[in-house]
């Protein structure tokens, strides 16, 4: 985080414990608080997220990939924990032994230090044709994405949640995960 970032979240993060009741979207992040933060546990209620199953808006759909080719995708930031880096060695490495024709389709915002690095490890590896950056997508082209994957990839190493695995599998997509 940026320095500006920091001091905000410590003195959000400083006025927590002042709070009657804290809601939190999983276990994981009720043990963050309670072991980072020192939180009561008895003040910390665990409700979880949920999505709803959304119409695809046809007018929306514009993507500039061929979507009948087999693809794994991802959506997110590109931050470290996201850990979309070793998701796309992974990729590398699985391609480079098999005779797959098989896609990697990333949707997210192509811009900061974490994507050049990114962009950096696709050109010096050849993977330009193979590994597509597709920037912002609409509501509609994610939905649009998830239902045609062959599987969605989201390997993070550190999570709150995790809303896309539980989009994914909405769209009956496979998923391929971590165990965070």
């Amino acid at each position: 985080y940026s320095l500006v970032k920091k001091f905000y979240l410590k003195y959000f993060f400083s006025k927590i414990n002042k709070a009657d009741r804290i809601i939190a979207v999983s276990k994981q992040t009720k043990n963050d608080l309670v072991n980072i933060l020192n939180v009561d546990e008895n003040k910390i209620n665990i409700v979880y997220n949920g999505v709803e199953k959304m119409p695809i808006n046809d007018e929306e759909i514009n993507l500039k990939v061929d979507i009948n080719k087999k693809y794994l995708f991802y959506i997110g930031n590109f931050r470290k924990n996201k850990n979309i880096l070793s998701a796309i060695k992974a990729y590398k490495r699985y391609i480079t032994k098999n005779s797959d024709e098989l896609f990697f389709y990333i949707a997210g915002n192509k811009s900061g230090r974490e994507y050049d690095v990114l962009m950096t490890y696709v050109k010096d590896n050849a993977l330009l044709n193979k590994v597509v950056f597709l920037g912002y997508v609409t509501e509609s082209e994610k939905i649009y994405l998830y239902k045609h994957a062959f599987a969605f990839m989201f390997v993070s190493l550190y999570e709150g949640f995790g809303v896309p695995i539980i989009e994914s599998m909405l769209y009956d997509t496979p998923v391929i995960t971590s165990n965070c």
